[in-house]
């Protein structure tokens, strides 16, 4: 089990570099107040690996947007695509309880089944 995963540390905005230009400065501690950090621990190694995985193929390593599109699908801002599905079920659903209806009312002859030749089954 992985001990720890870091999303963002204070190591992401580089303070090293000396900048004498007041403005870039002062956009600098901007990002640096507003940045948000999370820690998880005890996290099992095959979640932390997919994690890492999806995280860098998907979107460019940031952890930050792959958690917000994580919770965007589980909160259904975001279709999983089962919504399609549930929509053409329901209407296969539909058409079936209108067929059933026109051979309960007669409106549709049952035929006795036949192979192909013509011969009853």
């Amino acid at each position: 089990m992985t001990d720890q995963v870091s999303v963002g540390d204070n190591n992401d905005i580089n303070t090293n570099v000396i900048d004498s230009d007041p403005k870039r400065r002062e956009i600098r501690e901007k990002i640096a107040s507003t940045a948000k950090y999370l820690h998880i621990s005890r996290v099992p190694d095959k979640t932390y690996n997919a994690f890492q995985e999806l995280s860098r193929e998907e979107f460019c390593s940031d952890h930050g947007m792959l958690l917000k599109h994580l919770l965007d699908v589980y909160m259904g801002l975001i279709p999983t695509g089962l919504e399609q599905l549930h929509e053409e079920m329901d209407i296969i659903k539909a058409e079936l309880i209108v067929i059933k209806q026109q051979l309960a009312d007669g409106k549709i002859d049952k035929k006795k089944k036949t192979r192909m030749d013509g011969r009853p089954t």
